[in-house]
């Protein structure tokens, strides 16, 4: 075959992964489901998706949390990687897809989440992000400025509370 992919399914057979690559295209890692084998697209698994893109072949990936998709293409070559993911709605997707795809890559969450921290912010508020979004002249419609202060809430409580 001119183009093939290969499943590769579970940490048990990447011991393979050498020969397999030698005949391939591409791979599509999947973690498995045991517990405590990390999802699809963590920084755990970045070695071996480099190792995959490092013999010149494309990778296709299943990443549960649209979150993780962003730091996914920071960290890889976009060429050639092929990452499925599932957003609930319209400004999920914007605040979360990479920049060349239209979207924001998680940066606004993450600016707006640092300087509500250097602030020393206790609750985020709408105001609070309409201040920032003023301040720094952003543009964004309603939908995304909700959904923006819907995940900053989370990131700000998580950050508070580790």
């Amino acid at each position: 075959m001119d183009y093939s992919f290969y499943h590769l399914d579970g940490p048990e057979q990447i011991i393979h992964l050498d020969e397999i690559l030698k005949h391939v295209t591409a791979i599509q890692w999947v973690p498995g489901s045991k517990p405590g084998v990390p999802q699809d697209g963590t920084d755990e698994w970045m070695p071996l998706y480099k190792k995959i893109q490092k013999a010149g072949k494309n990778i296709m990936m299943y990443v549960l949390d649209p979150k993780r998709v962003p730091s996914v293409y920071k960290k890889l070559d976009p060429k050639g990687l092929f990452v499925y993911t599932v957003y609930l709605s319209k400004a999920i997707a914007a605040c979360y897809l990479p920049k060349f795809m239209g979207g924001n890559g998680g940066e606004l969450i993450e600016n707006f989440t640092s300087w509500a921290n250097e602030k020393n912010v206790k609750k985020i508020s709408r105001a609070l992000l309409r201040e920032y979004i003023a301040t720094n002249n952003i543009e964004i419609n309603k939908e995304l400025e909700s959904q923006i202060f819907k995940e900053s809430k989370k990131s700000v409580t998580e950050i508070k509370y580790l």
